[in-house]
């Protein structure tokens, strides 16, 4: 038999057995030979552990054993076991990911008509009307009002949103107003006309003839127009008329014709989309 000796982690040899001493084997080197399928330790190799007397073990520690160097000739390692693919039926198909249902759509927004009041005027009690129409029906602080919640008739000074529209009555110079424009307020058909102010506020305007500064003014004066209130949500309608006039269409029919620039109708437009928006509440059409 021929046998290797692994030195310095090289195969050394080959040698007779008779030889492996002389080579300088060791009983704790590696040794091969045609035939067995790893190195081994000489010690252990039952061929030529004979060659080592019985000694005891090395104290304290047997040293680390040298790497184990493969033999000079490759030995082909059996193939490797080939697992077949799971069967078609037994692989598991992911199912799909739920489609999320689709949001639903907001709901319409429907706008709410303003606050509405019944009020004691000309000693008849009228059917429940917005603020504004009740101004324009001659109401006064101490007309007796009955509201949504109020379980008494009492003075519609008492009460805090009519209240407001009281103390908030614009007059030309006030620091009340929300936004005031000067128009030309048109009467009798629109042939008589007086200078005046048309004033925003948040949820109403206000027209206000000017003092008497003429003939003309004066006799349209005297033919008993007045400060008007037009609530915002009353309004429909904003129309061109001839030339420089104007018509606000009301949600009753009525028509308001005014002079003024196109910066009014402006104004208005933004009064109407601002009071509608900030309630939350989709804003009507208006009427051109």
């Amino acid at each position: 038999m021929k046998y290797y000796i692994a030195k310095n982690g090289n195969p050394d040899g080959p040698y007779e057995k008779d030889g492996l001493l002389e080579a300088g084997l060791g009983k704790d080197m590696l040794v091969w030979r045609e035939g067995i399928p790893a190195w081994v330790r000489a010690g252990d190799f039952d061929e030529i552990k004979d060659l080592f007397p019985v000694t005891p073990p090395p104290i304290p520690v047997m040293p680390p054993p040298i790497p184990v160097t493969p033999p000079p000739h490759p030995v082909t390692p059996p193939p490797h076991p080939v697992t077949p693919p799971p069967h078609p039926a037994t692989v598991a198909t992911p199912k799909p990911a739920p489609t999320p249902a689709p949001a639903p759509a907001p709901a319409a927004v429907i706008p709410t008509k303003a606050t509405q009041w019944r009020a004691i005027i000309n000693g008849t009690a009228t059917e429940p009307r917005g603020k504004c129409r009740l101004m324009r029906d001659g109401l006064v602080p101490n007309t007796q009002v009955l509201g949504p919640g109020m379980t008494e008739w009492c003075e519609a000074a008492t009460v805090p949103e009519l209240k407001a529209i009281f103390d908030n009555v614009p007059m030309p110079g006030t620091e009340s107003i929300h936004t005031k424009y000067l128009v030309s307020i048109m009467g009798n058909g629109g042939f008589n006309s007086t200078n005046g102010f048309l004033h925003i506020f948040e949820d109403y305007i206000c027209i206000v003839p000017s003092s008497a500064m003429s003939v003309l003014t004066a006799n349209f004066s005297k033919t008993g127009y007045v400060r008007q209130f037009y609530g915002i949500d009353e309004i429909v309608g904003l129309k061109k008329g001839f030339m420089a006039r104007k018509y606000i269409v009301l949600s009753d029919g009525t028509k308001v014709l005014i002079g003024a620039y196109a910066k009014v109708f402006n104004a208005l437009r933004e009064a109407h989309r601002r009071y509608y928006t900030s309630r939350g509440l989709a804003e009507p059409k208006l009427e051109d």
